[in-house]
This record gives structure tokens, sequence and C-alpha cells, in this order.
């Protein structure tokens, strides 16, 4: 869908669920269930009905159910209600979205020739003239949500908890009105819709949650992750693991610069009919892939663990249609959809809406190839099971008592999988399940085989006859070779069976157990198996902390962030040789925190092959409504390290836009196919990204600025873990206040006579110490001070008492060094000078060389262009300048005694520093600039009395001669003394311009 026509559809869904929302709100207040959680007694619902009450009873459950995981009453009512909303409101846009492609008799669009209603409506009303307008509409939908129930019943189920009431007719036929009149015929048709309608019903949720700012609960995770990935990264994704995997399967792999070049059709919208040609953002590498074993189209498994709307599953429907008419030219055409629906295409997500959205999105996608399909399976799971009713999970379990093993695993379910909607697709199964289908397996092979006394005793007595018989070893192999499949689907028709039981008595307790169960079931089958191909768009970001104890547990290489995590998990359950297509924040790229992420994950056990660098500013969107950094990776799960191996770079940062960005790729592409270049791909060797400290993915850093990090030593071999290296500085992180409101002042604040400049004066009455922060490099003033009386005894106190403030490395305070900012936006790195008497923070950090060293050499050497490129190297946001990346810094012995060094940083220095003796707010200051112009200053010393103003000196360089001597007479004007001010600047600026140019030099 075109942008314009993608806004118009957020205005309407917005709409619709507003209308929705308020009416299930009012639905459930008539019977007796408020929006504050409040339950009104039954007795008190005098105008209830005998069915009322049963309706009434069945809410109850349903939102009993919603409590489960520790809801509140208040909150399972809204979530409820949200959620029917939801589910309703994706049946009435299917429906619309069948009709538009003639798939079922009209049901939601009216015309004028059935007056004003729709086909179904008309048909119902000649049947039953009786009915009422709006009795006629209900009838006709739910009419049509069972017809089609019986292929997607995961949206149309109208024995599920959410179709327990009914819209109202205004609030029905209103939200009816809206998707037939102001979403267009042709929009309706687009393949997409229904992945940005998902998007966009939650949109004003997602900025509400947004402003609050909180640690998000497990049902916000939906909410503030559902981005729909647009086809051009998924088109990007698939068709480099799914197409590749297919061509590799077929020895059809072209390389770069000797393939067919495409048309820019063919490159843009194929339409081909060949893999080849069809996966049209394939991208050749350059080294040959590991053999890969051959496999009937039927076998490969598809797996998105984060499904959303199914839009990648979509598209690798496609490119499996086309895989079947290469492999299975004799099967009909028309069994293809079905075949590829049941056997190839397996999807999780939390969300119960996203699940029905994507069943939609493969039955729509299904009919399209044959709109006559009967489709009997989808392999989609919702983990978002809530398994709570302890008295019918005895019930179901006391069932197996003729079969322990199976008993033993649905406890183990219950057990396990009673909370999925926690972590969903990151539950980790296999370990756990795996023995217990074995260890069942087995009991059944000896069960079966175990001889009766009758056949012992029928048998000849013969010598050295061993009366445990064993059975025939080709009946013992073929009862060997059970798949945990008969199992997982022995324990699907138990529930099943339950299910059925549960409608006959119209037991809504039954049938909600029933249900989730077989959500904790179907979850179970998807993880216990492996898959040939991984695409997915994960969530991303915080998670509610029942989530991230279980995360912590079983993922503690990953557990920072939720993509993180489900790359683990990909990898974990892709076939070896099997490739994964991933859209993630490009954070793993760079960061530290994913250093084991990038070193083993995606080294030992996988490595990347291709990486789409999308956007290095959130403002440059990729996803609607999302802002954010994002990279497409594709990986091979590959267990044998080589880092020989290559991996292409396609570095779209440097184009802003969708469109742009779209056209880059594409040029680039077919370039890259004709020729074997391309000015925006980056081949670059796994080793070489090695020679970085932690193995970021600085890809455009050339080779000789990482051979540096090689050839000389890091700043701070203890933090860098470089024990071989020499040691030349200690990098020390300081003082955490925990409440800088009660310990800290500005200087001013406090009378000069109470600062001290050492531990001792401390003890004799002098209660404050400069406290370091932020500032600019070569020379910056410390405007506050901080409580250190008799060496810290108030903040000691106060960290014992609570444990907030954090005090390191204090045999370091007072010592002089260098500093610089932990986080800050300049292009260089902005070391400083840190003067003997001083206490640093976390914000502002500090150096201490091992030697006595003159600090200026360092520090220009530090401030200068070079190692600032350095750093870009380490990490190329340049925003967190924490010690864990600088201590990386590599320092060449001539940078640590460099007479011309000295000189140039030493002038900068003091140029910096005297000129803050005209800045009112400065330690420094004499008298204003204007002032020293009319007056001059030279004789003069600072007046604050500041320990670190005490010993002031003016610079004897000739730059600050010459500033001094632009003087104005008492004859001049204020203006005219201004624009001597302004001259003395803009020569200092220049100065310093040329200084930092000569340091960079």
């Amino acid at each position: 869908m075109k942008k314009e026509r993608r806004n118009n559809l957020r205005g309407v869904v917005n709409l619709c669920r507003r209308i929705l929302e308020e009416d299930f709100e009012r639905r459930l207040a008539y019977y007796g269930i408020m929006a504050d959680g409040t339950f009104l007694k039954p007795y008190e619902l005098k105008y209830l009905t005998s069915e009322g009450i049963k309706i009434r009873e069945r809410l109850e459950l349903a939102i009993k159910k919603e409590m489960a995981g520790g809801l509140s009453p208040r909150d399972a009512v809204l979530r409820y209600i949200r959620h029917a909303a939801f589910t309703f409101l994706n049946r009435i846009a299917a429906l619309r979205a069948m009709e538009a492609r003639k798939l079922i008799k009209e049901t939601v669009i009216r015309r004028a020739k059935y007056g004003g209603r729709s086909l179904r409506e008309r048909e119902i009303i000649e049947k039953n003239p009786s009915l009422s307008p709006y009795d006629a509409l209900k009838k006709a939908l739910i009419e049509a949500f069972e017809e089609v129930s019986r292929e997607i019943k995961v949206l149309f189920d109208v024995n599920s908890e959410y179709s327990i009431v009914f819209p109202g007719e205004r609030a029905c036929k209103e939200v009816i009105r809206l998707l037939t009149e102001d979403v267009t015929e042709d929009d309706w048709k687009q393949d997409d819709i229904i992945g940005w309608i998902y998007q966009y019903y939650n949109s004003e949720a997602r900025s509400e949650y947004r402003k609050k700012k909180k640690r998000p609960d497990p049902d916000d995770i939906p909410v503030i992750n559902q981005f729909y990935t647009p086809r051009w990264l998924v088109r990007a994704l698939v068709d480099n693991t799914l197409g590749r995997l297919w061509l590799e399967m077929k020895r059809k792999m072209p390389k770069p610069g000797e393939a067919k070049a495409l048309s820019e059709e063919g490159l843009s919208n194929p339409q081909a009919e060949r893999v080849d040609e069809y996966c049209s953002y394939l991208i050749p590498l350059r080294q040959n892939p590991p053999t890969r074993k051959k496999k009937d189209v039927r076998e490969i498994k598809i797996l998105d663990p984060a499904c959303g709307s199914g839009h990648f599953l979509v598209y690798a429907f496609e490119i499996l249609y086309r895989m079947y008419l290469e492999d299975e030219p004799k099967t009909n055409l028309e069994e293809i959809p079905k075949l590829i629906l049941e056997n190839n295409l397996f999807g999780i997500d939390i969300d119960l809406r996203a699940v029905q959205l994507a069943a939609l999105s493969l039955y729509l996608k299904a009919k399209e190839y044959n709109p006559n399909v009967k489709i009997k399976r989808m392999n989609l799971v919702c983990a978002d099971a809530r398994i709570t009713d302890g008295d019918l999970q005895k019930k179901f379990i006391s069932l197996f008592e003729h079969d322990v093993d199976l008993q033993r695993i649905f406890v183990k379910l219950f057990d396990e999988l009673k909370y999925t909607y926690d972590v969903g697709s990151l539950l980790k199964v296999r370990a756990p399940f795996e023995k217990l289908f074995k260890e069942r397996k087995k009991k059944r092979v000896q069960t079966k085989f175990r001889p009766t006394t009758k056949t012992l005793g029928s048998l000849p007595e013969k010598v050295g006859v061993d009366r445990k018989l064993e059975p025939p070893m080709e009946e013992m192999e073929k009862w060997e070779t059970i798949k945990p499949a008969n199992t997982l689907e022995e324990m699907l028709e138990a529930l099943r069976k339950f299910e059925r039981e549960g409608m006959e008595k119209k037991d809504m307790g039954t049938l909600l157990f029933a249900a989730e169960a077989e959500k904790s079931v179907g979850l179970l089958t998807l993880l216990s198996q492996k898959y040939d191909v991984i695409v997915m768009n994960p969530p991303y970001g915080d998670m509610p902390k029942s989530a991230k104890d279980y995360v912590r547990e079983h993922y503690p290489r990953t557990h920072h962030d939720y993509y993180a995590a489900f790359i683990e998990q990909a990898v974990d359950l892709c076939e070896e040789n099997g490739l994964i297509g991933m859209l993630t924040g490009r954070t793993f790229m760079f960061l530290r925190r994913f250093e084991k992420l990038r070193t083993e994950i995606l080294l030992k056990d996988s490595r990347p092959e291709i990486v789409f660098d999308l956007n290095s500013s959130p403002s440059d969107a990729i996803l609607d409504e999302a802002t954010g950094r994002w990279a497409a990776t594709v990986v091979r799960k590959i267990s044998n390290e080589n880092e020989e191996s290559e991996c292409i770079f396609v570095r779209l940062t440097l184009f802003e836009g969708e469109e742009n960005k779209i056209k880059a790729l594409e040029n680039a592409v077919l370039s890259w196919l004709v020729s074997g270049k391309s000015n925006i791909f980056y081949p670059v060797k796994l080793k070489n990204l090695r020679k970085l400290p932690r193995m970021p993915y600085n890809y455009w850093i050339p080779d000789k600025i990482a051979k540096l990090f090689e050839k000389y030593p890091p700043l701070d071999r203890d933090n860098a873990d470089r024990p071989e290296a020499p040691k030349i500085a200690y990098l020390k992180s300081g003082l955490t206040t925990a409440d800088d409101k009660r310990f800290t002042r500005y200087f001013w604040e406090v009378n000069p006579q109470s600062i001290a400049n050492s531990r001792e004066a401390t003890f004799i009455g002098k209660k404050w110490v400069p406290f370091v922060k932020g500032g600019e490099g070569f020379y910056s003033d410390i405007p506050f001070v901080v409580n250190w009386e008799n060496n810290g005894e108030e903040i000691k106190k106060f960290a014992a008492e609570t444990g907030k403030p954090v005090i390191r490395n204090e045999r370091y305070y007072f010592k002089p060094g260098l500093c610089w900012s932990d986080i800050v936006s300049s292009a260089l790195m902005d070391f400083r000078i840190l003067p003997k008497g001083c206490i640093f923070s976390t914000k502002g950090l500090a150096l201490f060389l091992l030697e006595k060293q003159d600090h200026y050499s360092v520090i220009a050497t530090l401030n200068s262009s070079l190692l600032a490129f350095c750093f870009t190297a380490l990490n190329p946001t340049m925003h967190d300048r924490s010690i864990g990346y600088v201590c990386h810094l590599p320092m060449a012995n001539m940078a640590l005694k460099n007479i011309e060094l000295e000189n140039l940083a030493a002038e900068m220095y003091y140029l910096k520093r005297e000129w803050q003796t005209g800045n009112e707010t400065s330690y420094l200051f004499i008298k204003p600039w204007i002032l020293q112009v009319l007056q001059g200053s030279e004789a003069e010393k600072p007046r604050s009395q500041h320990p670190l103003a005490q010993d002031f000196e003016w610079s004897k360089c000739e730059t600050s001669k010459e500033l001094r001597s632009i003087r104005g007479s008492p004859n001049d004007s204020i203006p005219e003394l201004a624009k001597l001010c302004v001259e003395r600047e803009k020569l200092l600026k220049r100065r310093l311009y040329k200084l930092q140019k000569l340091i960079n030099n």
C-alpha cells in the first residue's frame, strides 16, 4: 500500500478500535462486569434472563483466565475488552478482504440493489422476513464466521472466549461503514493490508506506553513491537535464505560478475516462475558455500518465531510455490497451496490477534493460487497460554492412568509451559522434553515385545535358552524410528477430545482449559523441531521482569535484549547449514553488551553472510511508527569456525528515505551480478573484523586503522583484558552520590574557604571538594563541589544505610591526571586536564598515567582526529565513551613523550583557561571581557579564592599576548568595545582551530 492509503487506513483502524472497545465495555457492564474490575453479584442483575446468567458465567471464566500470571481484575477486564474488540475487527476485515477477492458471498459490503444490505443479509431476510435489520446483520456475520472457521478456525472460532458477546447494533454498523466506505476496494485487494491493520490497531496504545516510560508488562510486548516489515526487506531476507538454500541445493547459485542481468522490472517486481529469476534480491557470495544435501521440497521447513501478521511466510509461500513447480512438475497445481501450508510454513507469536491475521494472510495467498483449495491445517501457534484451572488439570491428567509416560509428559507440559505468554518462542523445550519422549518410546518397545507366560511355556525346552525373549531385530528397528511427533499428535488429539466433550456440555471452563493446553502442545511441537530456514523481525528492547528472569537464566550470553535472545534461539532451532534471516536493531553490530553474540554465537555457532546496514539515524525511519537503527542480517548455521569466511555488508546508511534505499539496493545488486563490484557492497573477511577489540562490525574501517590495534598496546591493558601488553595508564570510574541535590553544590553556593584541595584538608573544616563531571577538551572549569567532609563521612554513612551511593577507586581521589566525559556528542574525544585536588565521578571519568610523563603529549594524542577515528572503529555512535571502549584505544610510545605535541596541547590548555577570566560564572573570573579590552588585566588575579584558581598565571605564548594587545580606549563606545571583544574571540578560535589541525597532522 502507498503511504497515503496507509495513513488513511491508520485513521480508520484507530476509530474502529475506539468504537468497538467502548461498545464492549458497555456490553460487559450490562452483565455486571465493570471496567474498573468490579464484578456485580448476579442477584443484583435482576434484568438478566437465565441465558443472560449463563453468558455472565462464561464471561467471568474468560476474565479469570486473563488474570492468570498476576493481572489485576481491572487489567484483566481491560485486556478482555481489547482482545474481543480486536478479534471482531479482524473478522470483519477478513470477510471484507475475502469479498474483494470473490472468495465468499458478500457479507460486509452493502449495495443499493440489495436495499442497502449485503447479499447474505438480503438472502437471510427473504427466508426470515420477521427478523429485525440488526438480527439479520448479526445472523449474516455469524453464518459467515462459521463458514470460514472450517478453514481458519483460529480467527473465526465462534466458540472462543472472545465470541461470548456480540457488538451492539450502532457499533457494528459504524465499523462496517468505515471499513467499506473509507477503505477502497483496491485497498482490500492489497496483500499487505492485513499487516498494516495489525500494526495500526495499537498505534495509539503504543504512544501512550512510550509516554509512561515504564518497564513493560507481558501484555505491552505485542503493543510496543507491532511493526510491519516492509516488503522490500522481506524480499531481501527471504531471497537470501530460502532462495539461496534452494539454488545451493540445485547447484544453481551464480557467482558475482557471472550472473545474468535482470531487467529493472524484474528486480523491483519479479513475476518469473523460476526461483533463480524470482529471487531478484539474492546476492551471490564470493566464497563457495558448504555442500548442501538435497531434500524434497516437502521436507523443507521455514519458521518465523515472531510471525506477526505473517508477511515473511506469505512471501516464502511465493518462492515455495515455484520450488514445487521445479521439484514436482507432475503434482497437480491445485494441490500445491495446501501442501505448502501443511508441510513447509510454521509460525509462532505471543499475540493471538497476530496469529489470526497470519492465518488469514496465508489463507488469502493460498486462495489466490487455487480459490477452491480446502485448507485443513496451518502450522501457526499462539504462544500466550494461560493454564489456570487446577481441578481440570487433575481431571485431564487422570485420563492417562493407563499410559503413565504420557501422563508424565502432560505434567511436565503444564509445569514448563503454563504461562508461555511471558517468553513465547524463547522457551527452551527440547532438552527437558526430549528425554521424556525417548523414555516413552523405549518403554513402548519393551511392552510391545515382552513375551507372555503362555508364549514362553509353549516353547520347546532347550539348554541355554534365555526365557527373556528378544523381539525380531527388524521389528525392534521399526519401533525405534517412531518420531516424537507421534506422541505430540496423541497429546493434541487427547486435548481435542476433551474440548469436544466441553462443547457438548457447553462447559466454558473445559473449553478454555483445552484451548490453552492445546496452545502449549502446539508450541512444544514447533519448538521441538529443527528448521532449514528461519526468518523473523523479533521484538526488541526491554522486557517484563518475569521474562527477563527466564531469559537471564536460559540465555546468559544474550539476555540484554529481546532480539539478541531470539537470534540465539534461532541458531539453536536451525538445521546445520540452515539459513537465518532477521531484521533487528543494528546495536548488536557494535555495542559491548553484544560481544558474546558476535564472537561466539555469530562466529563459532554460525556466521553472518550478508548484513544490510539500513540506517544510522532514528529519524531515517525504516519501519512505520518505529524509531530506531536497524540492520537486516543473513546468517548461516555452521559449527566449524572459519575466519576466512566472508561477509558482505550493504551500506544503505548512505541513503535517506525508503525509496532511495530501495533504488540503491537494486542498482547495487545489478552491478554485483554483472561486474562483481558495487560501491556500497563491502566484502569483509571475519578475521579482519577480529582485528578490532570485541569484534564490532565496523566494516568501513580501513585495514591500516584496524592494524593499529594489533601493532600498539591499549591505553589500559587491564580493562582491555590484554595482560601481555605494556601498562600505560589506569582508567577509573569514580563517585556516584545517588543524591546530587543533597551532596553536591555549584562552587559559588559555598564559602570558597570551605573548599578543600587535599584529603587532609577535609578533616580541618573544609567540607567541599571540586567534583568532576562533564566538560570540553584540553581545559574545562569544574563548577561542582561535593560534600567530602571528614573524608566522605556523610556519604559513606548514607551508602551503608541505603546501599545507593557507590564510592569507587577512592585511593585515586585528589590525584592529578586526565579526565573525559562518558556521554558526549562531539567529534573528538575531549580529554582534558584533571588538576590535583579533585574527586572524579561516573560522568567525569579519570585517566592516571603509570609513569610521571607529561600529560600534554598524551592529551594531544587522545584529542587527535586519528584517535577519534580509532574510537569510531570501536563504537561508531561516538556517544558512549565509557571505560570499556576507551581502554582499547591504541597508544604508541612516541605519543607519550613528544615535545611538539606537548607544546601544542599546552598552548591549547592555557588559551582556553585564560579565556575564562572574562566569564562571570568561572572561578577564574577577573573582570568582564569588555573591561579587559578597556582596562587590561595582566596584573590581576582571579577573585574567587577557589583552590583551583590559586595557581593561575597569565600565559606567555604569542597568541595570548596578541589577544591581550587588542585594546580599546575610554573614548570608545560600548558597541565599539564589544566589537573588540568579538575580534579577540575570533582570533582565539582561529588559533585553537590551527592548533587542533597541527595536532591532527
